[in-house]
């Protein structure tokens, strides 16, 4: 499959069919009502790792309709750090989120940050940090092809793969691939599951 891969012009696309493939998501979910926002700022959300990957990684679409998005970045670049959100321009979309939504943001997921420097000293990884499909094109296998291309390139380079994902569905899921969960955790404020996971390269 031709892939298809994401430009600046594309970033605002981006978030908004993130933010769809995410609308029942249960940390966001939560998210959004602990905020006291709405879904309009879902989009914003999810521009902002968007606008990282495609500085820092890897953004890449499924067709240029973009139906499904996934985004990696190679492990040692990524962690969120204020310098480089700023240099990605993700920092123009957080801004927009509000001060409270920031600062909730940085509350749940600095563990996050925390937990994947730590489980990963000494492995060469890829770090997949977001990847979801439109709504109406779920269950038709797009996600899988960009799973498939990333395990690939993974396998292709002799890196782990490593992500965060919060259904045991997508744990079950991500184990057909060959992901170990390392650890679950509870994220504070939300108090929702969250399963780390990595997965090691296979010898092609």
């Amino acid at each position: 499959m031709t892939f298809y891969n994401l430009q600046k012009k594309d970033l605002k696309t981006a978030g908004i069919v993130l933010a769809d493939a995410f609308i029942e998501d249960p940390i966001w979910e939560a998210f959004i009502q602990k905020t006291g926002g709405t879904r309009k700022i879902a989009p914003l959300m999810f521009e902002t790792p968007a606008r990282f990957c495609l500085h820092y990684g890897k953004l890449f679409a499924t067709s240029p309709a973009m139906e499904g998005i996934a985004g990696t970045l190679p492990g040692h670049l990524s962690s969120m750090s204020f310098l480089r959100i700023l240099r990605s321009g993700a920092i123009f979309p957080a801004m927009s989120i509000g001060m409270k939504a920031g600062k909730l943001m940085k509350q749940i997921f600095e563990g996050i940050e925390k937990d994947r420097k730590e489980l990963n000293a000494g492995f060469d990884f890829n770090y997949l940090q977001v990847i979801g499909v439109r709504k109406t094109f779920q269950h038709q296998g797009l996600g899988k092809k960009l799973l498939n291309d990333i395990v690939s390139e993974a396998d292709l380079s002799g890196k782990h793969i490593y992500l965060e994902t919060e259904t045991l569905e997508n744990v079950a899921m991500y184990e057909k691939y060959g992901f170990k969960v390392l650890r679950q955790i509870t994220l504070p404020v939300l108090n929702l599951p969250m399963w780390e996971m990595r997965r090691p390269p296979i010898s092609v």
